[in-house]
């Protein structure tokens, strides 16, 4: 992970490591792609740490599915922002180029799975 950590200014590896396995303790996620200025621009002091998790499945409405990931984060002392989307989502709107998902699939970083 010492390629990632470097390119995310301002997180050390012990944190990141630490927001990589409560996210996977809690969704148990087919994968977690980092996106946002921390992979795509140039972060600063101030930049959160947006991350998708794939998951198989969920009967939750899409508004409600990060809020397991506030809870295990809870505590971890940085701004995350989370998206969470089954496969079956991301299939269908990865291959539309004006989706956030798209561009998350395309260009973001994979850090599980």
């Amino acid at each position: 992970m010492p390629c990632i950590v470097e390119r995310l200014m301002n997180i050390e590896e012990q944190p990141f490591s630490e927001i990589c396995r409560r996210l996977v303790d809690a969704y148990h996620p087919k994968r977690l792609i980092l996106f946002g200025s921390r992979v795509w621009g140039t972060p600063d002091q101030d930049s959160d740490l947006d991350i998708m998790v794939e998951v198989d499945e969920t009967d939750e409405p899409v508004w409600k599915r990060p809020r397991k990931g506030y809870k295990a984060l809870f505590g971890i002392g940085f701004p995350c922002d989370i998206l969470v989307r089954t496969s079956d989502e991301i299939a269908r709107e990865r291959e539309l180029p004006a989706t956030l998902i798209h561009k998350i699939v395309t260009d973001g970083q994979v850090i599980h799975g």
